[in-house]
């Protein structure tokens, strides 16, 4: 199985989005480029000494979707032998991000037009205070 990845798009900019310590209100995290987006990798980073629950959803004008809870381990991507938080990787996710394969049998999540991936903190497990995750994004537009 190959294990490159091969963008046939415009390629998506993969900068940093931060989540404040107790951010409720959904952030925009990917969208739907005009004729659809394909996610490759969803990464979080945190300076929390707690394991933060960070929701994952997709929005339209329909409305919002839960897609899931996860707890992103403390200090992921901060302290030496903690690794940033993997969502595409996790097995809690595997029904949403391990279904669809390309041609070289990398996983992708498909966005369509005028849709939106939000994560939010969740109200029960919130970052410690005065911390932050980043939020980082690969992927394309058609």
């Amino acid at each position: 199985m190959a294990t490159g990845l091969t963008f046939t798009g415009t390629l998506m900019a993969s900068a940093s989005l931060l989540l404040s310590s107790s951010q409720a209100t959904p952030l925009v995290i990917a969208q739907g480029g005009p004729n659809g987006s394909r996610i490759y990798s969803i990464a979080v980073s945190t300076n929390s000494t707690t394991a933060a629950n960070h929701l994952l959803a997709v929005s339209s004008s329909a409305g919002s979707a839960r897609l899931g809870v996860l707890a992103v381990t403390a200090n992921s991507g901060h302290t030496a032998g903690t690794a940033t938080f993997d969502f595409f990787g996790n097995a809690l996710f595997a029904a949403v991000f391990q279904k669809q394969k390309d041609a070289n049998g990398v996983p992708y999540y498909n966005i369509p037009p005028n849709t939106f991936l939000t994560m939010q903190t969740s109200a029960s497990v919130f970052l410690s205070s005065g911390t932050t995750s980043s939020i980082h994004v690969n992927g394309e537009f058609y």
